[in-house]
């Protein structure tokens, strides 16, 4: 997890974020990064780069464009 947190938040255009989702998981890293994991969708309306909201499975961060 260490690394993952190196990782800056990824902008998402959208209003909610999945593993699958374009530009998250399974979209940058392919289907092995989503293995054991189940496919978990994030809010993003009210998050921004400072305060983005962070996958329980993977630790990646995200924050919606609008």
């Amino acid at each position: 997890m260490d690394l993952v947190a190196k990782v800056p938040p990824i902008a998402i255009h959208a209003d909610r974020v999945s593993c699958k989702s374009k530009g998250a998981c399974m979209d940058l890293y392919g289907e092995r990064a989503g293995l054991g994991a189940p496919n978990t969708y994030y809010q993003l309306n009210s998050t921004t780069p400072e305060n983005p909201v962070k996958c329980k499975y993977c630790g990646l961060r995200f924050y919606g464009v609008h």
